[in-house]
């Protein structure tokens, strides 16, 4: 009985220990090995205290123009995959969505699938989606000046906004915010710059 109860105790330390280190082998994995692919940041009002310290982000990326109408009904609460692909310029758009999940690895599972309106009517080709990365967190002190760096470049003019974009890390199911670049410039150089 005694050795039962050791063998159990041995077997729950093991899976404990396992699963995180699963989680962080799986998460350097994607930021090693998985593709890289920028994508256009969209002004955004970041103020929230109660969320902790992190820049919001909203991408062009995720005003979708497909191909052709999506169908099957209803895309309330249904899972789609965003197909990543890169324009002439080098930065991410979403090709098209589908609503089983694809065998290559450039894509995203996106939330919030809503057709745009207009006209008093919904578009049966553009939609708007939510992906999974939108926060960069930051150290609590800059994040505020980032926030604010961003701010002041979109009332500057589109020049340097469209200068302004994320890199994001894909690989099958996972997608890791990389980097935000304000100017073409890494945010953290950017504020030392500053």
């Amino acid at each position: 009985m005694k050795k039962i109860l050791i063998t159990l105790f041995a077997l729950t330390a093991l899976v404990q220990i396992a699963a995180p280190l699963y989680n962080v082998f799986r998460w350097n994995n994607v930021l090693e090995n998985g593709r890289q692919f920028k994508f256009r940041t969209a002004p955004v009002d970041p103020a929230d205290p109660f969320r902790g310290r992190y820049v919001q982000l909203r991408f062009d990326a995720e005003n979708v123009q497909l191909p052709e109408p999506l169908k099957g009904g209803s895309l309330y609460r249904v899972p789609l995959y965003a197909l990543i692909d890169e324009d002439k310029d080098g930065f991410a758009y979403v090709k098209n969505l589908v609503k089983e999940e694809p065998a290559t690895d450039s894509y995203v599972k996106v939330s919030g699938c809503y057709p745009v309106w207009r006209d008093g009517k919904s578009s049966e080709t553009d939609y708007h989606v939510s992906f999974p990365f939108d926060r960069y967190y930051m150290n609590e002190r800059k994040a505020p000046d980032a926030e604010n760096a961003y701010r002041s470049m979109n009332r500057n003019g589109a020049d340097a906004v469209k200068n302004s974009y994320a890199t994001v890390r894909v690989k099958g199911k996972i997608a890791i915010l990389d980097e935000l670049y304000l100017d073409g410039v890494p945010v953290k150089d950017y504020l030392k710059k500053k």
